[in-house]
């Protein structure tokens, strides 16, 4: 059995902003006193019309408990996409 002590935190966002423009938002955050992990998340959604939409989506990654690559300084990870998309609903 594997016990870890420590803090979380928490928090979610969701804002329309119009009709056709949604942003979400997650920021978390763990430690165990030892390491860290924090990742925040955010997308933004733009319904362009009826039939076509788009996506920005921003993830950041903090982890201090990998190992760091040989060319980087530091633990911080980076994902990022967009998207552009047909959507039909019945």
């Amino acid at each position: 059995m594997l016990r870890t002590f420590g803090s979380t935190i928490t928090m979610t966002n969701n804002t329309r902003f119009s009709k056709t423009v949604t942003w979400t938002s997650r920021l978390y955050y763990f430690t165990n006193y030892e390491r860290a992990i924090g990742e925040f998340e955010n997308k933004v959604d733009f319904a362009l019309n009826k039939f076509f939409a788009t996506t920005l989506y921003l993830y950041l990654r903090y982890d201090d408990g990998v190992a760091k690559l040989p060319d980087s300084d530091t633990y911080l990870q980076v994902n990022e996409m967009f998207s552009f998309g047909f959507s039909y609903k019945w």
